[in-house]
């Protein structure tokens, strides 16, 4: 499966440094569909044709405003018959506490099987929060240069967050492990996500394939 993606990913992700950001009045032009909404993008998060661009931190705000594009690109957007997925590349690493979490269980349906799935692909260093975001797509790829951080559960003051004051750490850290384990679909022992968590663990792009958190290296 990976082999049959990567040429047209090797490709594609070379627009995201090639493309000058386009602003709404430059790039809503792409969509021939009137009832595309514009009003949902900014310079932190866009589009190009089937290619979403999240630089933005993760929550609730800003999950609600990716949902919205993934739905309209997927009832909106002429697909290729070569190319029916969704692109979504991750080029920064905001907010590396995991207080934001709800928000993507909140909006877990864009991540569910579809005809036209997500694949992510992430360009620079992530942590935490943003490796689930990359991994709960159908597929996710990774830049060979990139590191890949599981922070200390204790210093991501996850309880300065109003979304967390209703979770203990204990309730909080469970809670990540079956987000992992779903994932991964089981493949990481639970011991060593407990000492990921406990301890922090910093690995290259070879070792989180290796952890099934990517399906491939690019």
């Amino acid at each position: 499966m990976y082999r049959k993606y990567y040429n047209n990913l090797s490709i594609t992700t070379d627009n995201y440094h090639n493309i000058k950001k386009r602003k709404y009045d430059q790039f809503s032009n792409l969509f021939n569909c009137k009832s595309f909404d514009y009003n949902i993008y900014d310079s932190s998060l866009y589009c190009l044709d089937n290619h979403v661009y999240f630089d933005c931190i993760i929550d609730d705000f800003n999950m609600n405003k990716l949902k919205h594009i993934v739905l309209q690109l997927r009832s909106n957007y002429s697909f290729h018959q070569t190319d029916s997925f969704i692109y979504l590349h991750i080029n920064k690493n905001y907010n590396s506490n995991y207080g934001y979490l709800s928000a993507l269980i909140n909006n877990i349906d864009i991540f569910l099987p579809s005809k036209i799935p997500l694949i992510s692909i992430v360009h620079s260093h992530i942590s935490d929060i943003y490796i689930i975001l990359s991994s709960l797509c159908k597929y996710s790829y990774v830049y060979k240069n990139v590191l890949i951080t599981i922070n200390k559960l204790q210093n991501n003051y996850w309880n300065n967050c109003n979304q967390c004051n209703s979770l203990n750490n204990v309730d909080l850290k469970s809670n990540i492990i079956n987000i992992f384990n779903y994932i991964t679909k089981n493949k990481i022992k639970n011991n060593k996500l407990h000492y990921y968590l406990d301890n922090g663990f910093v690995m290259n792009s070879k070792k989180a394939k290796k952890n099934y958190l990517f399906t491939g290296i690019i």
